[in-house]
């Protein structure tokens, strides 16, 4: 946690901690897969999930909404090609379920991917030339690998993205990437693979890149 968010969760704990109701509700939107986190420095805040509310799969519709209107509100104006929305995209997200709901989470992670990386390159269409290779399974993938990298990361070692290290922790972190990728119905290897444009080095045993 860093500090920023550790200073959030003692001001939310010190709101709560008031004799007096104060005249406000706080709603925390967290995506699921920060949820643990939250959980785990929130001592302080006993009623947290007194009323969770889950946002359930999305469908190619409510996907395409969430995909499309937070670029068509942005200064300038951005968009999504239809090819690559309806052709790629939108199908890849949905391979987890028939084809047919799409796991909010899993469209975040890919969208948090795509936008930064299209401001980044002044584009203001994300097309077929903008979008990562593996598509949506090396996206996913890729931030399974770095999460766990950065859970498993040993002391005083940085957070070096190795395929396979030679430690058994190194081993134990590449079989929960391929696990946790095979319950996710994504690739670990097309995730490790990346795509040309990331800054990504496969590491040799002693931790350095090889």
């Amino acid at each position: 946690m860093t500090a920023r968010h550790a200073r959030l969760v003692s001001q939310l704990a010190t709101l709560a901690g008031q004799p007096q109701p104060l005249p406000v509700r706080v709603v925390l939107v967290v995506r699921e897969d920060f949820v643990g986190r939250l959980t785990a420095q929130a001592a302080g805040l006993p009623d947290l999930w007194k009323t969770p509310v889950s946002l359930g799969p999305l469908s190619r519709l409510q996907a395409t909404q969430a995909i499309v209107q937070p670029l068509a509100g942005h200064n300038p104006p951005m968009s999504v090609d239809t090819a690559l929305l309806e052709q790629r995209l939108l199908p890849e997200l949905a391979a987890e379920h028939q084809g047919q709901f799409i796991h909010p989470t899993h469209l975040q992670i890919v969208c948090n991917r795509l936008y930064p990386a299209a401001l980044r390159a002044n584009v203001h269409l994300i097309g077929a030339e903008s979008y990562p290779v593996g598509g949506v399974a090396a996206v996913l993938a890729d931030y399974l690998d770095g999460t766990l990298r950065e859970a498993f990361a040993e002391p005083g070692q940085p957070a070096c993205p190795c395929s396979v290290a030679a430690d058994g922790i190194g081993r134990r972190r590449a079989g929960l990437v391929t696990a946790a990728a095979a319950s996710l119905a994504v690739d670990a290897e097309a995730g490790r693979a990346g795509d040309p444009g990331a800054a990504r080095q496969d590491c040799g045993a002693a931790g350095k890149p090889g």
